[in-house]
């Protein structure tokens, strides 16, 4: 009876170390499992980071793929991971098996220069920037100035060839490599024409002035009557000049110019307009 009281004891215990090890067993596939936390810091330089900023939570062995993407004008550098260099390509991946810090580094582009080239200008004067080439960054705005030369004016910019500006002084974006050339053109003498008439109708030029016209232009003139009016001659500097009522005029000085009109309802009489 002893012995049967001593066996039934030894297989209580054996059975209680079964059942606890079988109750560890269970309860340890149910433990929570390690994560670990990666701290995405803000890049130095210009561009955007995948994952974003800040703390991101996740399992043990995870693989988290890493994405930097530069800004325009910035290159994609590295990646440091907890301050050490990691990898240089912009897409990479990392496992998680510690808390990391993952930051992103880029670099500025260097900046594309191109060439602007002044041409001798045409004529006599001189240009700022001087004659010659000079190197500028891309989307650089020069200011262009044109200064010509004592009886000389200036025409205009020809920026590649092509007309660009009738002001002296403008600018240009260097936006590729350009050639500029000033255009001067030597000084022409100045001269004035009045129009007048006498009886009733238009001219052309208009009545009034003064017209400034450079010196040796040839203008032309007409007169037109008005109803029951006949044009009868024109009048320059108080002398008779023309009876065709369309005629050009040699501008060789300053022209007083006077359309006659007369009256088809009998002998009106009009005088020359007195000379200026």
């Amino acid at each position: 009876m002893i012995k049967a009281r001593g066996t039934f004891v030894r297989a209580s215990i054996i059975f209680f170390l079964i059942l606890t090890t079988v109750t560890l067993t269970i309860t340890g596939c149910f433990l929570k499992p390690v994560t670990y936390t990666l701290t995405m810091l803000e890049p130095t330089g210009q561009g955007e980071v995948e994952p974003a900023e800040g703390d991101h939570q996740y399992n043990e062995a995870s693989v988290v793929n890493l994405t930097a993407t530069p800004s325009v004008g910035w290159d994609f550098d590295r990646w440091e991971v907890d301050g050490a260099f990691y990898s240089d390509e912009p897409a990479t991946t990392l496992t998680m098996n510690a808390d990391k810090n993952v930051k992103a580094f880029f670099s500025e582009e260097p900046p594309v220069i191109y060439t602007l080239t002044m041409l001798e200008p045409a004529g006599q004067g001189s240009v700022i920037p001087t004659v010659g080439t000079h190197l500028y960054d891309q989307g650089t705005n020069v200011n262009l100035l044109a200064m010509p030369e004592k009886g000389w004016d200036f025409e205009g910019w020809f920026i590649d060839g092509e007309f660009y500006s009738d002001n002296p002084s403008t600018s240009i974006i260097i936006n590729a490599d350009m050639t500029a050339m000033a255009v001067f053109a030597e000084e022409v003498d100045k001269v004035d024409l009045y129009m007048s008439l006498n009886g009733r109708g238009t001219v052309d030029p208009p009545e009034g002035g003064p017209y400034e016209y450079d010196l040796g232009t040839v203008v032309n003139i007409s007169a037109t009557p008005a109803s029951n009016w006949r044009f009868v001659e024109w009048v320059v500097d108080g002398m008779d000049y023309s009876t065709d009522k369309n005629t050009t005029l040699l501008m060789d000085s300053d022209k007083d110019v006077l359309a006659v009109f007369r009256c088809n309802c009998g002998n009106v009489k009009f005088e020359h307009m007195e000379e200026r």
